[in-house]
């Protein structure tokens, strides 16, 4: 048992030891005890219960102060039953008398099982109080509750579990859930599935990492005296706990690779076979196990952008599975009434409907339908045509998701404005720009209506007002609350959008949150707080915290923004829809940043134009059959790295992010060792990337063994082994000891130097 999930919220443990776990698949008889009917004199369930609720029960309450409980209610009790059924009565120090577990009468030690005219209510309910605040103490408690005998470890398990089961991808989930299965009581109370998916693989998290720890170096080592060093050593240290940490978590995800198996779709499924009692499934490629924040942010900076086929064939594979054992279930018998994915590839809907139509058996019955796209780039008309059609295959749906909303460098901003700074970033941002992210709903939906929907936020889409009181009209009169986030508008106005909502629908609840622009409307583009988020729910705690203090930290925080941002403009803007004055006013509008090379700024002049190129563009591409642009991603092809494959570096025609070869070498012959720090430019903070970059590999390299083969070099040190990568494995076994030598000789030096001056 991982002691990082006993605190998680979102359900009880997953993982618990193998042993434990495998005593809960033998053929023992659960049933219980049968005679509590007849032993409802002796003993009073009722006290037991509020023994257990009262505050009583704390660390020191073990399973042995809980069965002495037990045996002191019933000898204490007035009347006993014997083992002929006849009543008698006790003495008074008879009734006193509270023998301990292994003086208990061996009529009453049958089948080795201790206390077996305890009833299984009654030894659940005594062992969920061993389990109160989901402590290292509790769970020790627990477990060795269920190392007493088969029926304790049965029982035992109904309370490690509670409602919902959560996939990880570092742990043996899988197994387990089959494992769990075989124990119906246990399984019975799950209705709810997490599957913790996310990935990021070696190169990705040295590129993130070493962005952020050369931030923290360079101002630790701007300060000052003697204290100096004191931050420098607590980052070395932090370092080296999180190289510790992501090693770890990469070697365990290689387990995995033997656990996917279980998802390729077939008639013996021995996963999705026992999802039709599951109310709700949450898929989650955001949220991360790790409770470093240094690897957090690493992680938000790229997680899933180089894996796109894998999260792709993962979500076919649960779809298919439902799918299938859906085509094998009476429509009385299906439960699934919410799915979600907070970061589903973008090139998911890229392909031809016909491919897609297998997928959306398992939607017929939703009611919740959640959706958060991710995309490195602009999506092409195929993807908005299946992505309608996909949901339109949910006609039972009253609660409606879907958008794209990164994490990253843009969280607070619309994936729609993203723009880079510099001459350099022209193309980019000409390829990027805010129309080729335009949805046109009327041609995504069409005429469609959901006849009960009650629910409907979009996320991160640049729209138009016409398509989107387009939508809310035919839902007018089931439609009750909606929310907005991240939204522009290419044409229309938000004042009259919202002045529209407020006058025609029947709002009980409305938010507007993240970065809205009217690109064509004059003097509207605001920042909203951001509203709740329903991912937070499925999120692990330690990242769902991050994200929201991260959140509260960047609110406000665009430097091209003089204007001061008005935190409580959301609850505002609300109260304008529910009959308050328009609460917006020129302070509010946030200023248009031009330093963006190859941007267009767009004003009401341009409306015409921009509207005329926009429609034919429109229908020319939505009139074709089946057409995937050469220059988009193939949704099946994986450019990067991802955990559990060899390649530990990005090189782009033979050199990396730094301009060095494999070996080390640049074009002009310099080694990235020799580009060291002067004492001048020590002292004023400055560091190597390179550096520090082969050195964070080197360290995460040296921790996972499949990485070593085993030999030893000419200097008695281990060799590496990197499959397909042999040429940086040779660079790495040359230089990472040399790499510590000169960085401790570089700091022996400095220390030295400073003596003389008199700065120690």
């Amino acid at each position: 048992m991982l002691a990082d999930e006993l605190d998680d919220p979102r359900g009880h443990a997953t993982n618990t030891d193998d042993k434990a776990t495998a005593r809960c698949t033998d053929n023992t008889d659960m049933t219980g005890s049968t005679t509590a009917d007849a032993n409802k004199d002796v003993w009073d369930g009722i006290w037991f219960h509020e023994r257990i609720a009262k505050a009583e029960i704390n660390n020191s309450y073990t399973v042995e102060s809980a069965l002495a409980d037990a045996w002191s209610k019933i000898w204490i009790n007035e009347k006993v039953v014997d083992d002929k059924g006849s009543e008698g009565h006790i003495s008074f120090h008879e009734r006193h008398e509270i023998p301990s577990r292994r003086e208990s009468s061996p009529a009453l030690r049958t089948n080795n099982s201790p206390f077996p005219w305890l009833p299984d209510e009654i030894l659940i309910m005594i062992f969920s109080g061993l389990f109160p605040s989901h402590s290292d103490e509790d769970l020790d408690n627990l477990k060795a509750c269920r190392l007493v005998c088969k029926r304790w470890a049965k029982i035992g398990l109904q309370c490690l579990f509670g409602s919902t089961f959560i996939f990880r991808r570092d742990r043996m989930d899988t197994e387990r859930f089959v494992y769990l299965t075989l124990c119906l009581q246990a399984f019975s109370k799950i209705d709810r599935v997490i599957f913790e998916y996310g990935d990021i693989g070696i190169a990705n998290i040295v590129s993130n990492y070493t962005s952020d720890y050369e931030c923290l170096w360079n101002s630790a080592t701007k300060r000052r005296g003697i204290q100096r060093d004191v931050p420098t050593a607590d980052l070395e240290s932090q370092k080296e706990s999180d190289v510790r940490e992501y090693a770890r978590w990469f070697i365990n995800c290689e387990n995995f690779e033997q656990s996917l198996s279980f998802w390729k779709p077939s008639a013996a499924n021995p996963v999705a076979s026992h999802f039709h009692g599951i109310d709700r499934i949450d898929v989650t490629l955001r949220s991360t196990s790790f409770r470093s924040t240094s690897l957090i942010q690493a992680w938000c900076a790229g997680t899933c952008k180089t894996s796109f086929g894998q999260s792709i064939t993962e979500f076919d594979f649960l779809l298919l599975g439902l799918a299938q054992l859906y085509r094998y279930t009476l429509d009385s018998n299906i439960k699934l009434k919410h799915l979600s994915h907070d970061m589903l590839p973008a090139t998911f809907f890229g392909r031809p409907i016909s491919e897609l139509k297998p997928l959306v058996e398992p939607l017929r019955c939703l009611q919740t339908l959640h959706l958060t796209f991710d995309a490195t780039e602009p999506p092409i008309a195929q993807f908005w045509k299946s992505l309608g059609f996909f949901l339109t295959s949910a006609p039972q749906l009253r609660n409606i998701r879907f958008g794209f909303d990164p994490v990253g460098q843009i969280y607070e901003e619309g994936i729609w404005c993203a723009r880079e700074t510099g001459p350099e970033n022209i193309d980019f941002n000409k390829e990027n720009a805010p129309e080729k992210w335009y949805a046109p709903l009327w041609k995504v939906l069409g005429d469609y209506t959901w006849a009960h929907l009650e629910h409907l936020r979009l996320d991160g889409m640049l729209l138009c007002e016409k398509g989107i009181l387009s939508l809310l009209y035919r839902h007018s009169t089931t439609l009750r609350t909606l929310e907005l986030h991240q939204i522009g508008l290419w044409f229309g106005s938000f004042e009259s959008l919202l002045l529209e909502i407020r006058n025609k629908l029947s709002l009980t609840g409305f938010g507007i949150s993240g970065h809205c622009e009217a690109l064509h409307a004059t003097n509207e583009s605001w920042d909203f707080p951001r509203i709740y988020d329903p991912y937070r729910e499925i999120w692990s705690p330690v990242f769902a915290s991050w994200v929201q203090q991260w959140e509260f930290e960047n609110f406000g925080t665009d430097f091209a923004n003089s204007n001061p941002v008005d935190d409580s403009l959301g609850e505002k803007m609300r109260n304008f829809i529910f009959g308050d004055l328009w609460p917006i006013m020129g302070h509010h509008t946030r200023k248009s940043c031009t330093d963006f090379p190859g941007c267009v700024l767009h004003t009401e002049e341009c409306f015409k134009s921009c509207w005329s190129d926009t429609e034919q563009l429109i229908d020319q591409k939505w009139d074709t059959d089946f057409f995937v642009d050469p220059d988009w991603e193939d949704p099946f092809v994986n450019e990067g790295t991802e955990a559990g494959h060899d390649s530990t570096s990005y090189y782009y025609d033979g050199f990396d992010d730094d301009d060095f070869d494999v070996h080390g070498y640049n074009e002009g012959g310099e080694h990235y060792l020799d580009d060291i720090v002067t004492d001048e430019e020590y002292f004023q903070g400055k560091t190597t990337s390179a550096r520090v970059r082969r050195e964070l590999e080197a360290s995460i390299v040296h921790r996972i063994p499949r990485f070593w083969g085993g030999q030893k070099g000419e200097h008695g040190e281990e060799t590496m082994t990197v499959p397909n990568n042999s040429n940086a494995a040779t660079a790495k076994r040359e230089h990472l000891a040399y790499i510590r030598h000169l960085m401790w000789e570089s700091h022996e030096r400095i220390h030295k130097d400073m003596d003389a001056r008199g700065l120690l």
